[in-house]
């Protein structure tokens, strides 16, 4: 087998791929055998018709076409493990030579690996900036806190500042009712901060069974665009209105949350916050400590393949947290004023960041004959499912091939940042 290698713009390697006649026999043969098990003739029962007579009626091309699909499957993937080749992607592939009695060749372009030069390691630092917790950060923990162990009593007589009215809601733009804009029984506590601005106060003296309409005229910059700026009709009718009543801040209510006292609560309260704190302050030094190095490594050319995939992921990311905060990625795009596809663009460069980024440490954990065991993996995913034991759908991810490689690949990198962060102490 003769193989030629060619070096191409974008990360790309040409594999020419060729093989002899005395190599090619063995796969025609096959190819033959398989197409006289499926070959049908009358008069002959399936599988029985001569070799001959189904090289005669189907033609010698078409037997070496069905051989060369196993020619390029069986010695492909062989020549990329013998030459040492990380291929990104799929690669392509052209016959370039298929006649009978003949050598065979094909040639196969793949997106590769860039070879990774990663920046001294002496010039970059680890450093993390001191953390506070503020006595007004404690104070809105606490007021979270009254607000999750408040009380509702139905209250008879008109809404005001802090009740909560139940209503039913209908929006129109133009007298014409808007998409999502109609609601039964919603929420809305007077007085706190709504994704309606206005709303609050159109509802402060209505009692129980009342019905009101009025308009409200949307801020220009509002985030939804179709409305920003526009004159919204509105028409309501109460429900219900409730009291709510916060408990009080005494040592009575310390004990109800799991503490000893109030001075208990705010101490748990601020170690909490420091802790959070602390952990993202943690995150920020070390994506510093990457971008440094990245910014100081060199780096081969990177197939687009890999940067049009991150950025792929990146708007996946992106969806699937829009829709956690119950909105909709048609309407983020509408409220940024991008296409889809000039918000990929704008991608492009924090993409790339990311793969450089993938790129170095899986340099250095193989410099660094880093491990990680199955036992590690194991254990990690035990501790997840843990989280999710009565989410059937969860389970099955966490238990699939690919989430456990990607487990593997997040332990990896784990333990690439623990060291770099050693090597910084000795600097």
């Amino acid at each position: 087998m003769d193989i030629k290698k060619e070096s191409l713009p974008k990360g790309r390697l040409a594999l020419t791929i060729e093989l002899s006649v005395d190599e090619v026999r063995p796969y025609v043969d096959k190819a033959l055998r398989e197409l006289t098990q499926e070959y049908h003739k009358k008069g002959f029962r399936k599988g029985r018709v001569p070799q001959d007579v189904v090289r005669q009626e189907l033609g010698e091309m078409a037997i070496y076409q069905t051989a060369a699909e196993d020619m390029i499957q069986a010695t492909l993937y062989g020549v990329l493990d013998q030459e040492h080749i990380v291929v990104v992607g799929q690669p392509q592939v052209d016959i370039v030579k298929l006649a009978p009695k003949n050598p065979f060749s094909y040639k196969a372009v793949v997106s590769i690996l860039p070879e990774v030069c990663v920046g001294a390691i002496k010039n970059i630092a680890f450093t993390k900036k001191p953390v506070t917790v503020a006595d007004k950060e404690v104070d809105a923990m606490l007021k979270d806190l009254q607000k999750m162990r408040a009380q509702t009593a139905v209250k008879v007589g008109v809404a005001q500042k802090g009740d909560r009215v139940i209503l039913d809601m209908e929006m129109f733009l133009d007298k014409v009712p808007l998409d999502g804009g109609q609601g039964k029984n919603v929420s809305v506590v007077l007085g706190e901060e709504l994704y309606i601005p206005g709303l609050s106060e159109q509802l402060e003296g209505l009692a129980k069974d009342e019905e009101k309409s009025f308009t409200i005229i949307f801020p220009e910059r509002y985030k939804d665009k179709h409305i920003a700026g526009k004159a919204v009709d509105f028409k309501v009718r109460v429900n219900a209105v409730q009291e709510i009543t916060q408990p009080e801040l005494t040592n009575d209510f310390a004990v109800t949350v799991g503490s000893k006292d109030i001075d208990d609560l705010k101490k748990k309260l601020t170690e909490n916050l420091r802790a959070e704190k602390d952990m993202r302050e943690e995150e920020r030094a070390e994506l510093a400590l990457l971008d440094a190095l990245v910014g100081a490594s060199e780096f081969g050319d990177i197939p687009e393949t890999l940067v049009h995939n991150e950025v792929h992921k990146m708007l996946h990311e992106l969806e699937e947290s829009i829709a956690q905060q119950g909105a909709k990625f048609s309407d983020y795009l509408l409220q940024i004023k991008k296409t889809a596809e000039e918000l990929e663009k704008d991608m492009l460069p924090q993409a790339e960041n990311r793969v450089k980024t993938s790129l170095v440490l899986r340099q250095i954990f193989a410099d660094q004959q880093l491990q990680v065991t199955d036992d590690e993996v194991a254990k990690e995913l035990d501790r997840i499912k843990a989280q999710h034991a009565h989410d059937q759908e969860s389970l099955e991810k966490i238990e699939s091939v690919a989430y456990r490689r990607y487990m593997h690949n997040l332990l990896g990198n784990r333990k690439v940042i623990a060291w770099l962060k050693e090597q910084t102490k000795k600097m």
